[in-house]
C-alpha cells in the first residue's frame, strides 16, 4: 500500500505553561516506502530533535514500540523509545484513576547521578547531551517509603524502593497544577470528554539509579 499513517504522542499539551521539558513523538508510516520517526524535546530555552526509524505495530486501539533508535540532528546522542500506548480510550469510569499509556525514554549521552548522604543532605549531578554539568544540592527527609528532596527554591516528594545495587524513585507530576482552568479543558478536548470531567492529569515519572 502507499498510504500514510501518522501517530503523534505528546507528554504534555503544547501551549500550556509548564515547568521542565516537553516531548512530542511523531511516527510516520509510508507503507511500501518505509517509516520515519521524530522526537522533539523542548524546554523554555532550547529545543532538540531526534530522527530515525522505530519498530512499531498497531493492533486495534494500541500502538506498540518495540525497538529502534532516534539520533540527535547535531550532537552525538541517541534515544531509545519503547512501550505501549492506547490510541483511543473507549470507556472512562467516573471517580477512578486511568492510565493512558506507558513509555520509557533512554538517552545515551545523558548522565544523572544522585548522592544521598547520612547527614540529611544530597547532591544531584546532571551531565547534559552537550557536556554541560548541572549541580544541585539540598537536604532531605524520609518517612517509610517516601522521601522529600528540598532543593534551593522548591521541594519534591518521591516514593522509592532500594536494594543492594539499585534505587528507584517515582515522582507524581501534576501536569495542570499551574493553570488548571486552562490546562484541564484541553486534555478533556483531546480525549473527547465532557467539560469538567477531569480533576487532575498526572504523569508518573520513575528514575532508576544503579551503583
Amino acid at each position: 500500500s502507499h498510504g500514510l499513517t501518522q501517530i503523534t504522542v505528546a507528554q504534555k499539551v503544547f501551549g500550556i505553561t509548564s515547568e521542565g521539558n516537553n516531548y512530542i513523538l511523531n511516527i510516520y508510516d509510508y507503507g511500501d516506502f518505509g517509516s520515519f520517526s521524530q522526537l522533539f524535546k523542548t524546554s523554555a530555552n532550547a529545543s532538540d530533535t531526534y530522527e530515525g526509524e522505530l519498530e512499531f505495530s498497531v493492533e486495534g486501539q494500541t500502538v506498540s514500540l518495540t525497538g529502534g533508535a532516534l539520533y540527535h540532528d547535531s550532537v552525538d546522542d541517541s534515544v531509545m523509545v519503547v512501550g505501549t500506548l492506547s490510541l483511543v480510550q473507549s470507556e472512562v469510569i467516573s471517580g477512578t484513576a486511568l492510565q493512558l499509556g506507558n513509555l520509557d525514554w533512554m538517552f545515551e549521552n545523558y548522565e544523572f547521578s544522585m548522592n544521598i548522604n547520612d547527614d540529611k543532605t544530597f547532591e544531584q549531578i546532571i551531565i547534559t547531551i552537550t557536556g554541560d554539568t548541572e549541580e544541585t544540592s539540598g537536604t532531605w527527609n524520609a518517612d517509610n517509603d517516601v522521601i522529600t528532596l528540598h532543593y534551593p527554591n522548591y521541594s519534591k516528594t518521591f516514593s522509592y524502593s532500594v536494594s543492594a545495587t539499585n534505587l528507584d524513585m517515582t515522582y507524581n507530576n501534576d501536569l495542570c497544577v499551574l493553570t488548571p482552568d486552562e490546562c484541564l479543558p484541553q486534555y478533556e478536548f483531546m480525549y473527547g470528554m465532557e467539560a469538567g470531567s477531569l480533576e487532575q492529569v498526572v504523569q508518573i515519572k520513575t528514575t532508576y539509579f544503579s551503583k
